[in-house]
C-alpha cells in the first residue's frame, strides 16, 4: 500500500533483505549496499510504512480480507499466477476473492469493447464457450460487454474463469457483483485485484488491472473493439511489454465496432482467427514461445512434474488424475471419444485433458486427434 517505490524497487529491496519484515529492520547502509538503491529510498519507505495512517489501512483491509473471505497472495507465495510471476514487474501482491487452481495457468485472455455489438457478442460467446471446453481459463478485465459476456461463457460451459478489476474488489464501481458472486460461488474461478479492498478506480490502476489479465494470460483475442477502446491498451501492453501473442475476429470494415480489431490485424499486430480449433492450434505456438521466454528469465521456473519427457510447458503443474488415465491409455493416435471409451471417463472431462496436454506438449493435436509428439518416438 506504500506509493514511495515502484514495485521493482520494492522487490529488490525484499530480495536483498529476505523478507518484508527484514526491510523495515536491517541496516540501511548494508541494504542498499545488496539493493542497489539509495538510502533515502529505504528511508522514505520506513517512515511511510510505519506512519499511523498506513498501518490503520492496512489493519482494516486485512480484516475485511478475513471476514469476506478474501486473500492477499504475495509474489512470493507459491500459489501465485506462475505466468504473471515470470512477467518483468509482477504485481507485488494480488487481493483474491475466490480459488485460483493450477491449470489455470492454461488461460487465455478474451476480452473488447463495453459497447458491443450482437455480432461481437455472439463470436466472444462461441470462441469462449469452446475455449472453456478445451479447458482454458478465460481471463479479462470483468468490464461490462465482451467481458462479461466472455465470463458468462465460460461459467455457462462448466469451465474456469478469472475477472482481474481495476480498482479494488470493494470499490470496483462495476454492475457485474452478481456476476462476480456466481463466479467464485461456483468453484469455478476468482475475481482479484492488484490494489487493497477499498482502493478507488482511476486510470493507474486500469493499468496494472490490464497488465495482470495480460501476464496470467498466454495469449489475448480481441473479439471486437473500437479505435480508442480500453481494450486496446490492454493488448498493447500484453503485445509490447509482455510479448504475447495477440488475435483478432474479422467484422465489416465499415463497422465503427471493429475499427480497432481491423487496425490490429492490419498493423500485423494482431493474427486473424475465424474460429476456435484453429486459435487452438496458434496458442500450442504460443505456449511454446512463452516457454522460451521464460526460460531464458533471470528466475526460470522448473518444467512440468512429470513423466512422459520433456515438455515445452515451463511451469510446474502436476498431471490430474484423468490427464494420468489418458496419457497410460493412449497407444495410438485416438479421439477424444475414444480415449473416453477406454478410460471409462467423461467425454468433456477427457477432451479438456487432452487440449490440456496438447498446450503442455506432452502431446500432439492433429484435428480431432491427439498422439504422442514425435520427438517422443
Amino acid at each position: 500500500m506504500a506509493e514511495t517505490l515502484s514495485a521493482n524497487r520494492i522487490r529488490r529491496l525484499i530480495e536483498a533483505a529476505g523478507s518484508p519484515a527484514a526491510v523495515l529492520t536491517q541496516d540501511v547502509e548494508s541494504l542498499t549496499h545488496r539493493s542497489g538503491l539509495m538510502a533515502t529510498d529505504v528511508e522514505r519507505l520506513r517512515t511511510q510504512v510505519q506512519a499511523e495512517p498506513l498501518r490503520l489501512a492496512a489493519t482494516r483491509d486485512h480484516k475485511a480480507r478475513q471476514a469476506h473471505g478474501v486473500r492477499l497472495l504475495t509474489v512470493q507465495d507459491p500459489d501465485y499466477p506462475p505466468l504473471l510471476k515470470a512477467a518483468p514487474d509482477p504485481p507485488l501482491a494480488l487481493w483474491v476473492w475466490g480459488v485460483l487452481q493450477p491449470q489455470d495457468v492454461y488461460a487465455v485472455a478474451i476480452l473488447g469493447s463495453s459497447r458491443c455489438s450482437e455480432y461481437g457478442a455472439g463470436q466472444t460467446k462461441r470462441f469462449a464457450r469452446r475455449l472453456a471446453e478445451y479447458g482454458l481459463t478465460v481471463v479479462n478485465g470483468g468490464e461490462v460487454g465482451i467481458d462479461a459476456v466472455a465470463l458468462e461463457a465460460a461459467l455457462e460451459t462448466g469451465g474456469r474463469a478469472v475477472a482481474c478489476l481495476g480498482a479494488g474488489l470493494h470499490n470496483h464501481g462495476r454492475p457485474h457483483h452478481g456476476l462476480y458472486e456466481r463466479l467464485v460461488e461456483s468453484g469455478q474461478g476468482a475475481v482479484i485485484s492488484c490494489a487493497a479492498l477499498q482502493t478507488p478506480a482511476n486510470p493507474a490502476n486500469q493499468v496494472m488491472g490490464d497488465y495482470a489479465v495480460a501476464g496470467m494470460s498466454i495469449a489475448m483475442l480481441i473479439t471486437e473493439a473500437a479505435l480508442h477502446s480500453g481494450a486496446l491498451i490492454a493488448a498493447r501492453i500484453a503485445h509490447e511489454q509482455l510479448g504475447r501473442d495477440l488475435f483478432s475476429l474479422c467484422d465489416q470494415i465499415d463497422s465503427s465496432h471493429a475499427r480497432g480489431t481491423l487496425r490490429l490485424i492490419a498493423e500485423r499486430r494482431a493474427r486473424l482467427t475465424l474460429d476456435p480449433d484453429t486459435l487452438f492450434q496458434y496458442l500450442i505456438e504460443s505456449t511454446d514461445k512463452l516457454a522460451h521466454q521464460v526460460s531464458r528469465q533471470a528466475r526460470p521456473l522448473p518444467l512440468l512434474n512429470h513423466n512422459f519427457g520433456r515438455s515445452r510447458d515451463p511451469f510446474q503443474v502436476p498431471l490430474t488424475e484423468i490427464q494420468r488415465r489418458c496419457v497410460e491409455s493412449l497407444r495410438t493416435s485416438m479421439t477424444p471419444d475414444q480415449l473416453a471409451e477406454a478410460t471409462g471417463l467423461p467425454v468433456s472431462q477427457t477432451r479438456s485433458s487432452l487440449h490440456q496436454l496438447a498446450l503442455a506438449g506432452i502431446l500432439a493435436k492433429s484435428l480431432n486427434r491427439f498422439d504422442w509428439p514425435t520427438t517422443y518416438l
